[in-house]
């Protein structure tokens, strides 16, 4: 299986904005302004996004779920991960002026940069299950 970097971003919703506005402009207004960056198709591998839902997280806390800081409802309202083969192509996309232009301002729109994280490593992929 072919080893591939991935970037996370864990992001946090605006002051102000509402968990439901926070996912609908993200879906029917980011998203598409990001698919429509001439780069990505011919750079990366797979985007996708999710949004933490407080009713799962708080099933997962009263549940005893052994991981990290779980029980953190409020700090992270979403995430998007995008696959590449190499660094080179992250950079061929995030550093691009279309990018800067057409997504990276529009996250004013929606995201607290100072509260939102990214991560960037290699996938160490180890299947517990059989695909389907």
């Amino acid at each position: 299986m072919p080893q591939l970097l991935r970037m996370t971003l864990l992001m946090k919703r605006k002051e102000g904005m509402s968990a439901e506005e926070f996912r609908r402009y993200w879906a029917e207004v980011h998203a598409a302004k990001f698919l429509s960056v001439s780069l990505v198709k011919d750079h990366l591998v797979k985007y996708q996004r999710f949004y933490s839902l407080l009713d799962l997280v708080s099933s997962a806390s009263s549940s005893n779920f052994h991981t990290p800081s779980v029980s953190r409802t409020d700090e992270f309202d979403g995430g998007a991960e995008f696959w590449a083969e190499s660094m080179e192509d992250l950079e061929a996309v995030f550093a691009s002026q279309e990018y800067y232009e057409k997504v990276y301002l529009d996250e004013d729109n929606f995201l607290d940069r100072e509260k939102s994280r990214t991560l960037i490593g290699w996938e160490d992929i180890q299947m517990c299950f059989s695909m389907l």
